[in-house]
């Protein structure tokens, strides 16, 4: 059973078209976690930034605890594209902590220690 239409084998136009719906869906996908776990995360990020001045000084701790939180959206069946696009969201509205916000994006990428990683290649 294939989830996507095969995209070789479309016109631009197409292509063009199921992207798009794509991206809806994402978005749509992750209207599912709520603005109430958005401000949470929120609220979290203020208090590491609180405790530290940058991100250069964060602790195992931090790295460890937003692990736990993506591998649950991961269980909870969300994929790596909805996540990414939740905490881009967060980013883009909490600009004072959106250096660590861009910590937890790198985490959700794959940019960290091979135990870090939530989502495999």
């Amino acid at each position: 059973m294939m989830l996507y239409t095969p995209v070789r084998s479309l016109t631009l136009v197409e292509q063009q078209g199921v992207w798009n719906g794509r991206q809806r869906k994402i978005k749509n996908l992750m209207c599912q976690i709520d603005k109430k776990e958005a401000l949470s995360v929120i609220a979290d990020i203020k208090d590491w930034q609180a405790r530290y001045e940058n991100v250069e000084n964060l602790p195992l701790a931090f790295y460890l605890k937003y692990k736990k939180l993506l591998s649950s959206y991961k269980d909870a069946g969300k994929s790596k594209e909805e996540v990414l696009y939740f905490f881009s969201k967060i980013a883009e509205d909490y600009q004072d902590g959106s250096a660590f916000v861009h910590e937890i994006m790198d985490l959700i990428e794959g940019y960290c220690r091979p135990d870090f990683r939530v989502w495999s290649e």
